[in-house]
């Protein structure tokens, strides 16, 4: 999971990058992995990806 969050980190700098005016990145260092899963889970459920 921390290689994960991780590479989500570095997905989320690529895309705050690409939009110009506005920030996109959002911050999960400051947050406890219990929530970082907690809201994975709602992601890729919203997707229709079973977890």
């Amino acid at each position: 999971l921390q290689e994960f969050k991780r590479e989500y980190l570095i997905t989320m700098e690529i895309k705050s990058e690409s939009i110009k005016g506005r920030k996109a990145l959002i911050s999960i260092q400051d947050i406890p992995i219990s929530r970082f899963e907690e809201i994975l889970v709602k992601i890729l459920q919203t997707k229709g990806i079973k977890v």
